[in-house]
């Protein structure tokens, strides 16, 4: 199922500043946080609904400071309580590749947080100045005939070997069957490397952000 409030159509995504009556803020970056909030007053003549503790999520929490949690992972949990029947496992891809676990129950036990593709990407070529740039993509086999393709394989086929890794160790300890859906920019073509991955959602992350305005701002 989809969560209450989904836009549908292309139109709800563009620009339309007339019709901005609201906004969320889901920041990661506490030092821009204010600087967002003031553009959205700006825009919507309101102050905008920050992501942070205190928020209603509709999520039971099993975790040690719920409001340590980053805002993304917040709106994942959001969307995802109201689409998916727990357990579940949401593998969000970006600048870190975070798992959010919910069980049986409906609560949120924990996570983690592993280096993104691109980060690791970057921490490699920076360190050994001789590698090369290469494209993000997945070679034709494991074991490269080149640098190129050893790199490709290594981060690529490593960042699914490594996904698939982690969602089994977290069915594990969860001792349950849990879903994975995998969310996040590229999440179609990672999600068709990893054999544990059942759904791909990339753009879930927005929709939790819609979800929590629902549950905070009703109508």
């Amino acid at each position: 199922g989809q969560p209450a409030g989904r836009p549908d159509g292309a139109d709800a995504f563009q620009p339309a500043p007339a019709r901005w009556k609201d906004a969320v803020v889901a920041s990661v970056v506490p030092d821009l946080t204010d600087a967002w909030v003031q553009a959205a007053a700006q825009l919507t003549g309101r102050r905008a609904l920050v992501v942070g503790p205190g928020i209603k999520t509709g999520v039971p929490m099993s975790y040690n400071d719920p409001g340590e949690l980053g805002a993304d992972i917040v709106a994942n949990l959001a969307c995802a309580m109201a689409s998916y029947k727990a357990p579940f496992i949401v593998v969000d891809l970006g600048t870190t590749t975070t798992f959010t676990v919910v069980d049986g129950k409906g609560r949120f036990v924990g996570g983690i947080i592993a280096p993104g593709l691109q980060v690791a990407a970057h921490a490699a070529a920076t360190a050994a100045a001789k590698l090369p740039s290469v494209d993000l993509r997945a070679p034709r086999c494991a074991i490269g005939k080149s640098t190129r393709e050893a790199m490709q394989s290594g981060f690529v086929l490593g960042q699914a070997a490594m996904i698939d890794g982690l969602v089994e160790q977290c069915r594990r300890e969860l001792g349950e069957p849990a879903q994975a859906i995998m969310a996040g920019e590229n999440a179609r073509a990672m999600a068709a490397l990893c054999k544990t991955v059942g759904e791909h959602r990339e753009h879930l992350t927005l929709e939790g952000l819609v979800r929590l305005h629902l549950l905070n701002r009703p109508a």
